[in-house]
């Protein structure tokens, strides 16, 4: 007979915080019911890597992942639920609704405790035409795979003369910055556009980050423009980018390296506090307003 469990603790989120506060909370109390629940099919995997999974200097996705959900919830005694999304939460009640993808089932879980470890989400694109086959955002390996799929069909098409290979990047930050080597190394021409010229704003400060964007333009080309829309070809793949100063600029595949914001959808919408920067409010011990939920 399965003994009851002590308490139940819901943690909402994978790749890396939720997966350690999972863990911990298991360590914490080896009775209670943990259950993690993470809409993509990974829940613990390196992000950092993906550039050099994008590249090809890794080979395989699989080689990012740190514990597979099987390995996850044997090791760590986590009961663990991908493909899961939890689409709201009742905080008087205390129970979750959640979506399975694989079978479009939802159902409403009850909880003691939970934490939220939803994490960023991209900063979607405004520009006209942002949703033409080969525009992307990269935050997980699922996007990650979309994208070196799609680098290698432009690498092979090119060779047969069909499409340009080059790669237009929309922002200089980290993100972008990391896509735009990935891909150049792949062999794909690549060009940044970065309001302002200097690549890094905000990190570096104005003598150093004109040194490393004099560096970066060694290697490629880096634009102070900004994409206005993206021009797409009959089967509504993206052939060209249409820029603020109105050049027209063939290329195969956007990027859209625009910056991450909170991921505080399901906060919000619950009633959580969020604080000026967006996201979720908490104390030193990263307890939010809601009685019993942490962030």
């Amino acid at each position: 007979m399965k003994a009851t469990p002590s308490q139940r603790i819901a943690v909402v989120g994978g790749v890396a915080a939720g997966p350690a506060a999972a863990a911990e909370a298991k360590r914490c109390d080896p009775a209670a019911e943990v259950t993690l629940y993470e809409r993509g099919s990974e829940v613990s995997y390196g992000a950092c890597e993906i550039p050099y999974f994008v590249g090809g200097q890794i080979t395989s996705a699989g080689s990012l992942v740190a514990h597979s959900p099987a390995e996850f919830e044997r090791k760590k005694g986590v009961s663990v639920r991908t493909r899961t999304e939890v689409t709201s939460l009742n905080v008087a009640r205390r129970h979750l609704v959640v979506r399975d993808h694989a079978d479009a089932r939802t159902a409403q879980v009850p909880f003691d405790k939970l934490i939220l470890a939803t994490g960023a989400e991209a900063i979607p694109a405004e520009f006209e035409g942002c949703g033409a086959e080969n525009v992307f955002t990269v935050r997980d390996i699922s996007d990650a795979t979309r994208l070196r799929r799609a680098a290698e069909t432009i690498r092979e098409n090119d060779r047969r003369g069909y499409y340009s290979r080059r790669v237009a990047i929309v922002g200089g930050g980290y993100i972008g910055l990391e896509i735009a080597y990935a891909l150049q190394q792949a062999g794909h021409p690549v060009v940044i556009f970065q309001p302002g010229g200097v690549l890094l704003p905000g990190y570096l400060n104005p003598a150093l980050g004109s040194w490393f964007t004099a560096r970066v333009r060694q290697m490629g080309q880096v634009r102070d423009d900004s994409v206005v829309s993206v021009v797409m070809d009959p089967a509504g793949r993206v052939e060209a980018v249409r820029t603020q100063r109105g050049e027209l600029l063939a290329c195969s595949i956007v990027v859209v390296a625009t910056g991450i914001r909170p991921n505080t959808a399901l906060a919000r919408a619950s009633g959580v506090d969020v604080g000026a920067s967006g996201a979720v409010r908490v104390s030193a011990g990263m307890k939010t307003s809601a009685p019993r939920v942490w962030a």
